[in-house]
Formats: C-alpha cells, sequence, structure tokens
C-alpha cells in the first residue's frame, strides 16, 4: 500500500529514499519480533518525521501525503507487533481477530473495517481481509 505510493512518487518526482533498518541474521522468534518493533519504532521516531519534514520543505505534497499515511500505519503496526511479542514471551499464540488493511494507506485495524479509512478517509471497499 504505502510502499507503492512511496514508488508511485519516486518515479513521478525523481526523489530518493533510504532503506530503514533490515535484520540479516537467524534468531529466535521472540527476537525477530523485537526486532521488527525496533525497525518500527526507528521508523515513527525518527525515519517519518524526517522523510516528511524534508518534504514538506521541498512543497512534494504527494510524497509529503505518502510519508504521512506510512507514519501513522506505523504506529498501528507497531502496536500489532508489541502484541505478538508478549504472546510469545508467555508462551502462548497471539490472538488476533480478523485484520482489515487500507489498500490506499495502509491503516491496518483488527475485526471489521471502518466505514471510512481514519487516515486516507477511503471508503470500507477498499479495505481488504488479512
Amino acid at each position: 500500500m504505502y510502499a507503492s505510493n512511496h514508488h508511485r512518487n519516486i518515479l513521478s518526482k525523481g526523489d530518493s529514499i533510504t532503506n530503514s533498518k533490515a535484520v540479516s541474521e537467524a534468531r529466535s522468534t521472540a527476537e525477530n519480533i523485537q526486532a521488527g518493533i525496533d525497525g518500527k519504532v526507528f521508523e515513527i521516531n525518527e525515519m517519518y518525521p524526517v522523510y516528511i519534514a524534508v518534504a514538506t520543505s521541498q512543497s512534494e505534497k504527494g510524497t509529503e501525503v505518502s510519508f504521512t499515511w506510512a507514519f501513522e500505519a506505523e504506529k498501528i503496526h507497531a502496536g500489532l507487533y508489541q502484541k505478538a511479542k508478549q504472546a510469545v514471551d508467555e508462551e502462548e499464540d497471539v490472538d488476533l481477530g480478523p485484520i482489515q488493511i487500507c489498500s490506499v494507506s495502509g491503516y491496518t485495524v483488527e475485526g471489521a473495517a471502518p466505514e471510512r479509512c481514519p487516515i486516507c478517509k477511503a471508503l470500507k471497499e477498499q479495505f481488504g481481509q488479512f
């Protein structure tokens, strides 16, 4: 979703994006989830705020919107990672309901899709169940 938005803006404007941190070694499930959490925290606290600020300062409205949507979606994703980590730490399976993802912004919600995406205002029909 938002990766496609970023890509579309790069192609149309010639922007470049720096990759965030990546995991490249085998680890336990708990360590892998923690690496995912760490990546989300980096994206939320450091990466997207800078990307948004640069896009704003360069008057790149489409890029600014794309990054803002991703920033908001990543906050939700971090919470889902935390929920998974807690379950693994308690030696249980994570208990998630159906996951709905907005195909426009990447907004993610457990349970039923909202009538409109709170990030981009897309209609319920734009959500896909995972």
